[in-house]
């Protein structure tokens, strides 16, 4: 992940978790933050990927395997400290919180 684009980014998460739309915002200090739509219209914020934590294709699926399992807990009703859900506007407009903000 930590050398492939944006669009590069999205394709492959898209491909890995499928029925979801995934956009990408890159940062200059080598993070990635996520907006993972799923099928049922609901909204999921990944904020301050460390990009070099996930390296090539093995580094994908880990991420994938994360965002599904943490997606199928909140979509159960299970509260994790890692995610919140969102709303595409309020991802989209507002600046994205520091991983230490959105665990508190």
């Amino acid at each position: 992940m930590d050398r492939l684009s944006k669009q590069e980014i999205e394709a492959a998460l898209r491909d890995l978790l499928p029925g979801c739309s995934v956009e990408c915002t890159l940062g200059f200090n080598g993070t990635a933050s996520l907006l993972v739509e799923g099928h049922d219209g609901e909204s999921f914020a990944v904020v301050g990927l460390t990009r070099h934590q996930f390296r090539g294709d093995a580094g994908l699926i880990k991420l994938a395997r994360f965002i599904f399992e943490d997606i199928d807990l909140a979509r159960q009703g299970l509260n994790t400290q890692k995610m919140q859900v969102v709303s595409p506007s309020s991802f989209r407009t507002k600046a994205a919180p520091k991983l230490n903000e959105a665990l508190h």
